[in-house]
């Protein structure tokens, strides 16, 4: 038997729960006639977890003796029983006895049971916002689409997520200085959605965004736990990888989100496979092309072990509600469209949010003063960054990379600096600065 996908009981099936059961598998005994008009009763209390608000699906896999055998009885009854009163229960802070109406102050999460006679009901849950505006055109916007991901690696593979689209999702903004109540905001065109009882977020803050996942594990496998997820496309509906239009309505039957791409120019064409995805600069301008940027998949990963950091270094720069937004402050992002990303923005010092020339970036000339020509390197870099590890490198093809050994530098209070001589050839020479956020 499965209750919504998850085994939770089984009888006369070889094997355990852990080895599912074959699908023409045979049965490991029989029953008579008159015990198939039996019921057998089987405790699934432990599975209770599975069961979850609203529509549930009990599932029953039968099993034949033999190929030959011509019929079997299944006849599923779910009884559920209620918990007598325990005297001795502990108390709860948060559990209060019903005498009068509640004043709420914040929008809340309230539950409730009624006891009669010493028995308890079903537990009753309801959400109740407060202060918050209805979802309008004005307050809500699509902020970003991913709508063909790279492929999956071998790690991704191997816990499950096999397909492209699994990684696929939608990011939602709230750009007004008000709390939004998203309860009936339904998608009508590119995904099936709506956020109902069964939505993991129903109000979204001034200046904060959420994502809507296609597969909510396979994102949070490739993105991170930091997100905030309001669940997962419906009715097996997936982004299109050659364009499509996303609407949504809100409960008024009002068009909110609007929004048709395209993987063709004047669209950015990056998104399309390549690992980035599509993400909104213009939000007043959400339907034109211009409108939007590429920006890659690896940015919004963060590593670990230099997080901390370069969070504090990205707030002298950025308002909350960037800083809740990796699309705009990830390692690879360059919101101020100055070819510099964040990663390189954060180890030069310099400013990410305005863009500008580095006077710390890397710069290479050619002394052709001295008998022998020579590459002049010149580069400074903040003093401390835990967690971010650097090297200069040279090739003469593109492809074969070798490392430079830089000289030790002119070291500042908060600044390195790093000037030297390398010997020029005729054959042309490339050099790159490569820098790596340990995980």
């Amino acid at each position: 038997a499965y209750l919504n996908g998850f085994e939770i009981a089984r009888a006369n099936a070889r094997g355990t729960p852990d080895t599912p059961a074959a699908w023409n598998a045979s049965a490991a005994s029989s029953h008579s006639d008159a015990e198939a008009v039996i019921f057998q009763s089987f405790d699934v209390t432990s599975s209770l977890e599975h069961l979850k608000q609203g529509s549930n699906v009990l599932a029953i896999h039968g099993l034949n003796v033999s190929a030959t055998s011509s019929d079997f009885l299944i006849w599923p009854i779910l009884k559920a029983s209620v918990i007598e009163e325990d005297p001795q229960a502990p108390t709860n802070d948060q559990v209060m006895t019903y005498a009068s109406p509640l004043a709420l102050t914040q929008s809340s999460t309230l539950k409730a049971r009624v006891n009669r006679a010493g028995r308890w009901s079903a537990l009753l849950s309801a959400d109740f916002i407060v202060d918050a505006m209805p979802v309008t055109a004005e307050n809500i916007s699509l902020s970003a689409i991913h709508y063909h991901p790279t492929a999956p690696v071998t790690s991704e593979i191997d816990a499950g997520f096999k397909n492209r689209r699994d990684f696929e999702f939608l990011e939602l903004h709230n750009p007004s200085g008000q709390a939004v109540d998203l309860r009936g905001l339904r998608f009508i065109s590119g995904i099936d959605f709506e956020f109902d009882a069964s939505a993991f977020i129903l109000e979204l803050n001034a200046g904060k965004s959420l994502i809507i996942a296609s597969n909510q594990e396979a994102f949070e496998s490739r993105f991170g736990t930091t997100w905030n997820v309001a669940g997962t496309f419906r009715k097996d509906t997936n982004l299109n990888n050659g364009g499509e239009r996303i609407a949504a309505i809100n409960s008024a039957g009002q068009i909110v989100l609007d929004v048709t791409y395209s993987d063709q120019p004047p669209w950015p064409t990056a998104p399309d496979g390549q690992g980035s995805f599509l993400t909104l600069s213009s939000p007043d301008k959400s339907g034109l092309a211009s409108a939007w940027n590429a920006a890659s998949e690896s940015g919004i990963r963060f590593p670990a072990g230099a997080l901390q950091p370069y969070l504090k270094w990205l707030e002298n720069y950025f308002t909350a509600d960037a800083l809740d937004r990796p699309l705009i402050t990830g390692w690879t992002a360059d919101p101020d469209l100055d070819g510099m990303n964040n990663l390189l923005e954060y180890f030069h010092g310099s400013d990410p949010s305005r863009a500008m020339q580095s006077p710390h970036a890397l710069k290479i000339d050619r002394d052709m003063e001295e008998s022998n020509a020579k590459w002049q390197i010149t580069f400074s870099k903040v003093a401390e960054l835990p967690g971010i590890e650097w090297s200069l490198e040279h090739s003469t093809d593109l492809q074969s990379w070798a490392t430079i050994t830089a000289p030790a530098p002119t070291a500042g209070e908060s600044r390195h600096h790093y000037s030297w001589m390398e010997s020029a050839s005729s054959a042309a020479r490339f050099f790159r600065l490569k820098l790596t956020a340990q995980e």
